[in-house]
């Protein structure tokens, strides 16, 4: 079962601005296989950087299209439910289930420069907290719940 929610990620709760240039980070990035056609794909290995809301995440990719980060995922492995329902709760409000699918959708997001996607889901003892511009998230979403 995959629960996907939207969630308002203010720009001071991730060390990462979407818009930004790929060499604030360059050198503490590692190659990952592209997730989205079009779009590179680099392991965060700075660990201070890895976290969401004081919690350190197992995982941190950023989302690039050319050298301007277009996405960031955020994933905490080995989670219980509690874990996720606990994020979920504190940061979501007003959210609106799509089809019949555990998909939902929150038809405001913050938007500063860009419009900007938000959400979390929860699949296989697996957080995702993902955080892109809207002209990538169906195809980012399509990756993470495959």
């Amino acid at each position: 079962m995959v629960f996907l929610y939207p969630i308002v990620m203010r720009k001071n709760n991730i060390p990462f601005k979407i818009g930004m240039q790929y060499e604030n980070w360059e050198f503490n990035l590692d190659i990952l296989p592209d997730r989205i056609k079009g779009l590179d794909s680099y392991l965060n290995i700075d660990i201070s950087l890895n976290k969401f809301l004081n919690v350190h995440s197992d995982k941190t990719e950023l989302l690039f299209n050319l050298d301007i980060l277009e996405g960031v995922i955020l994933t905490f492995e080995n989670r219980t439910q509690a874990f996720y329902k606990e994020l979920k709760e504190k940061r979501f409000s007003d959210v609106e289930k799509l089809g019949e699918l555990n998909i939902w959708c929150l038809s405001q997001c913050e938007d500063y420069l860009l419009t900007l996607g938000h959400g979390i889901i929860y699949k296989d003892k697996v957080v995702c907290l993902y955080y892109c511009n809207k002209t990538i998230l169906l195809r980012l979403l399509h990756t993470l719940i495959q």
